[in-house]
């Protein structure tokens, strides 16, 4: 499986936990006063876990975009859930007579908007936290660290001064026998 579908699919699946957890607490209060908070913070937490679990195969702000709105998706389910069906399930369609269309449209439109109000606190969580981790977001790549090579020292012959190679036995320009001779380096080092 692709790993920021993985990263995705655990952060909202944790996600739903904790909103599960925390609406089974008290249902009464979360349902009338803090129900749309509890929600924002579920989905903001869901694209935060996201990163978090694929923190180490997420490499940039498209993985960490695919990763939160995965889970922000997932984390949809429990308010959709919670919501919808209390409120209008098949039972009170059939017993007081409720149009089936306008119940299915009410149903699309409950899931469609959770979906679309999910997908930006995921969304923001994700990016907030990718950058907090260091994770490129605008497709830039990470600064690479110039490490500049020691300078290789040129070698010169010491009767024409002129730069030869380190393993000549003869120079070329002049004919100077090097066996066993100086020779000069960038440095004015000599070896013998």
């Amino acid at each position: 499986m692709n790993k920021r579908i993985e990263a995705g699919l655990k952060g909202g699946g944790a996600a739903w936990i904790c909103t599960y957890i925390a609406v089974m607490i008290d249902f009464t209060i979360v349902e009338v006063i803090a129900f749309p908070l509890v929600e924002m913070a579920a989905f903001s937490t869901a694209g935060i876990l996201a990163v978090h679990f694929g923190r180490n195969a997420l490499k940039n702000g498209k993985d960490v975009a695919v990763s939160s709105l995965i889970a922000g998706m997932i984390s949809t389910f429990p308010p959709v859930f919670f919501f919808v069906l209390p409120t209008y399930s098949l039972l009170k369609v059939s017993i007081f007579g409720y149009d089936p269309w306008m119940f299915a449209g009410y149903i699309l439109g409950v899931f469609i908007g959770t979906v679309l109000l999910a997908a930006v606190p995921s969304l923001a969580g994700g990016m907030v936290y990718a950058k907090y981790l260091g994770i490129p977001i605008r497709g830039q790549k990470k600064p690479i660290p110039k490490i500049q090579p020691k300078p290789i020292q040129a070698v010169y012959c010491p009767h024409c001064g002129n730069k030869i190679d380190r393993n000549w036995v003869s120079c070329p320009y002049c004919g100077y026998d090097l066996k066993d001779k100086t020779r000069t380096y960038d440095d004015d080092t000599q070896i013998y």
